[in-house]
């Protein structure tokens, strides 16, 4: 499930790009199924201890695949095309 734009580090969105563009460089074997439990409603730097888990992931990336990749990349390709084409017509 996707938890939100406030969430997506290293987790759905960002993976299966990667594994769209370089899936040699993902190692599937390294998914954690850790990251925030409660999302703090500010931050501040450096960031509070303990906050975040030690791989860093702010949500797991386990239900990411080269096909959501090639889904997102192409959806931002289709709008980019667009916004340029309405800008530039």
């Amino acid at each position: 499930e996707f938890a939100g734009w406030e969430l997506e580090h290293a987790a759905i969105v960002e993976t299966s790009a990667m594994m769209y563009f370089t899936p040699e460089l993902v190692n599937e074997e390294l998914f954690l199924d850790e990251g925030l439990e409660n999302l703090p409603r500010c931050h501040s730097f450096p960031v509070r201890p303990g906050l975040l888990p030690d791989s860093g992931n702010l949500h797991t990336p386990r239900s990411s695949s080269a096909e959501k990749g090639t889904l997102i990349i192409e959806n931002v390709i289709n709008n980019l095309k667009k916004m340029v084409a309405e800008e530039f017509s």
